[in-house]
């Protein structure tokens, strides 16, 4: 079986509605765990070296 390495950082897709707005709560553990069977494909390794706003990004990061 395969090996994937998800490397989550954040931004838009790992957002959910807080009380000002979108802000990045998901790992990417728990995005993985939103898409059926992926775990069936291959195996999922995770590295979550920050988790902020693609808009507060920025190049030190």
């Amino acid at each position: 079986m395969s090996r994937v390495l998800v490397i989550a950082t954040g931004g838009t897709i790992a957002s959910t509605p807080e009380r000002d707005g979108l802000a990045p709560t998901l790992t990417g553990r728990e995005l993985a765990e939103r898409v059926p069977l992926l775990d069936t494909l291959c195996e999922l390794d995770f590295v979550q070296p920050m988790n902020i706003d693609s808009t507060n990004m920025r190049p030190r990061d």
